[in-house]
């Protein structure tokens, strides 16, 4: 899914929030949302991933032209070089762009519940938008 931020800013408002019940809501306002948002009864992931895409939005809608994950928040952060160097963990971080063309997004936030997930993304902060290749299950790792 493609965020563009300035745009995007009044549907990732509260207003947005009041209208998103449950992970089917989401997915019908979201292009790319997977399988484990939908079965989230408890609405315990969607409310967090909801929280993040907003801060994103935010963050990536702001005039500085630097992607700093700090600032971002949320313990944002790149795959380590382990994760990158390996043919099989790099390919489970490819996705699709709505170019069509398929790019690694390394960079990612977390969140918890009944699993422990992730939010995959490929910044473009001088651009003011970034990519969302991925929300769910934690992908695997070397030691995950």
């Amino acid at each position: 899914m493609l965020i563009r931020l300035r745009s995007c800013k009044a549907r990732l408002s509260s207003t947005f929030f009041q209208h998103i019940s449950s992970g089917q809501d989401l997915w019908d306002n979201k292009d790319s949302v997977k399988d484990q948002l939908i079965e989230d009864s408890r609405k315990f992931h969607l409310v967090q991933v909801l929280i993040r895409l907003q801060r994103m939005n935010v963050y990536f809608g702001d005039d500085d032209t630097d992607y700093n994950p700090q600032k971002l928040g949320f313990n944002a952060r790149t795959e380590s070089e382990t994760v990158q160097q390996n043919p099989e963990l790099k390919k489970l971080r490819k996705f699709r762009m709505p170019s069509g063309e398929t790019e690694y997004f390394f960079d990612h936030i977390g969140f918890t519940g009944n699993y422990c997930g992730r939010i995959h993304f490929l910044p473009n902060k001088a651009n003011k938008k970034c990519c969302i290749g991925y929300i769910g299950k934690h992908l695997k790792t070397k030691r995950f």
